[in-house]
């Protein structure tokens, strides 16, 4: 670690480590004063997450710790601030990492200092801090939080699918097989309902729910353990999916919405065909597969979810937070990259999207 690093970091040092044990509160899992190492105190921030979000905040905070130089084994003496964390961006920017993986990285670095700002304001109650030294901190905190992210490049091949795009993409898939009713049914609930590939992958035929003539769909959202949370599918896009629905030879009630068509996978359940769930990955390649048939090489699934974003936010009926409950983002931020103008928004997102790309779409 650089002399000019070392010297911020002892300024605003936490407290020397008293004669008084350690303790851990009965309501939570961090440690009852500041006297931690770096891994405890890594640990006790990955805590809060789990699954696939823990292993990516992990390895990227692992990343930035290392490059301050820190001994995970060491104990905390003093903490990264503003110009510490500007300076591990301008290094990653330096070495050729793409913008989106620098700012998932600065996302990891902004969780674990919200994390931080709770920890220390733990301390303060409790009386293991001063309250000057806790100013200090928090200063510090916030300082860390205005570090900007990274502006992605607006490259045509970066941008979200359009409404134009969208509907030549549904349109192109015809009716002629059971491959193309699955397909562009589940494409038709990418884009209307801005779902992501797993929770497409996680789709039984009982997850679709009529529920006082209105067709819903229940879905497991990503870090979620069970399905809790329900999608509306408004009328035009029921009228897409609704050939795959009849057509399908899978209608039993734990069979998947979108299974593989491959004989390899077919089985039965309960006296009924039953084949394998589509995987995430190959849902990809399927759509990659009809993207590149009308020349949007570019493009990808994550794109349809992309436009589902835009094109509901372009809506004056549609309100941003609706946008992030739908597509399943904890933090509005988040949402708010697909804002392009200041409309006063309020609504319902699937509706938005079902009329300008489904409405007059031929089923």
């Amino acid at each position: 670690m650089t002399s000019s690093r070392v010297k911020r970091m002892e300024y605003l040092a936490l407290p020397e480590r008293s004669d008084t044990p350690d303790t851990v509160d009965s309501t939570c899992t961090i440690p009852g004063t500041l006297s931690v190492s770096w891994r405890d105190l890594t640990d006790a921030f990955l805590g809060d997450y789990r699954g696939a979000t823990q292993r990516s905040y992990s390895d990227a905070f692992n990343r930035f710790v290392s490059y301050c130089g820190i001994d995970s084994l060491s104990m905390v003496s003093g903490m990264p601030d503003e110009d510490l964390v500007k300076a591990y961006r301008g290094s990653l920017l330096d070495t050729g990492h793409s913008p989106h993986t620098i700012n998932a990285y600065l996302a990891a670095i902004r969780a674990f200092y919200r994390f931080l700002h709770n920890y220390v304001r733990k301390a303060l109650r409790t009386g293991q801090i001063t309250a000057s030294r806790a100013g200090e901190l928090q200063l510090l905190i916030e300082g860390v939080l205005s570090v900007r992210k990274v502006r992605t490049s607006n490259a045509p091949g970066k941008l979200p699918t359009t409404v134009d795009q969208s509907r030549d993409l549904l349109a192109s898939i015809p009716s002629d097989s059971l491959t193309d009713l699955r397909d562009r049914a589940m494409i038709a609930l990418i884009i209307g309902c801005g779902l992501r590939r797993i929770e497409i992958a996680r789709i039984l035929r009982q997850d679709l729910v009529n529920q006082g003539g209105q067709l819903l769909l229940r879905i497991q959202q990503k870090g979620h353990h069970a399905k809790d949370a329900y999608v509306v599918i408004w009328p035009d896009v029921e009228r897409v999916i609704r050939p795959w629905l009849t057509e399908s030879p899978y209608k039993d009630a734990e069979s998947p919405l979108f299974p593989s068509l491959s004989k390899r996978d077919a089985g039965s359940s309960n006296g009924h065909p039953a084949g394998l769930a589509l995987t995430p990955r190959s849902i990809s390649r399927i759509v990659r597969k009809r993207l590149d048939a009308i020349g949007l090489k570019d493009h990808s699934t994550h794109s349809l979810r992309h436009a589902f974003a835009t094109i509901a936010l372009s809506s004056d009926d549609v309100e941003l937070r609706d946008v992030q409950q739908a597509l399943g983002h904890s933090q509005v931020t988040t949402t708010e990259r697909y804002v392009h103008q200041n409309n006063r928004l309020q609504g319902l997102p699937e509706k938005a999207v079902n009329d300008a790309v489904f409405n007059g779409l031929e089923p």
